[in-house]
């Protein structure tokens, strides 16, 4: 059985179905991985990234309401994508063959 229904795959990724579960399981949990590398990317780039903004507020390149819009945005994307994965792996994991 694949690790995930064929229905449920987008249309381009229809020709993974054709692979063996372990390799399907292996494509997933690579994935979710990434995912879960990306969110902790954001976390880490999360305070300079609030530095950054404030200063473009200082030099007058962003308006200050523009600037807390993407901080906020920012604040709770890293923690949210992470988690994301981390729920993604355990999926995977659930699922194995």
């Amino acid at each position: 059985m694949p690790v995930f229904p064929v229905a449920l795959l987008p249309a381009g990724l229809v020709p993974l179905a054709a692979l063996s579960p372990m390799a399907q399981h292996e494509l997933w949990l690579g994935g979710a991985a990434l995912v879960t590398l990306l969110g902790a990317k954001l976390c880490w780039d999360g305070p300079r990234f609030r530095m950054s903004m404030e200063e473009r507020v200082k030099d007058g390149e962003m308006s200050e309401d523009r600037a807390r819009s993407r901080i906020r945005l920012m604040t709770w994307s890293g923690p949210a994508v992470t988690i994301v994965g981390f729920g993604l792996i355990a999926l995977v994991l659930a699922r194995s063959p």
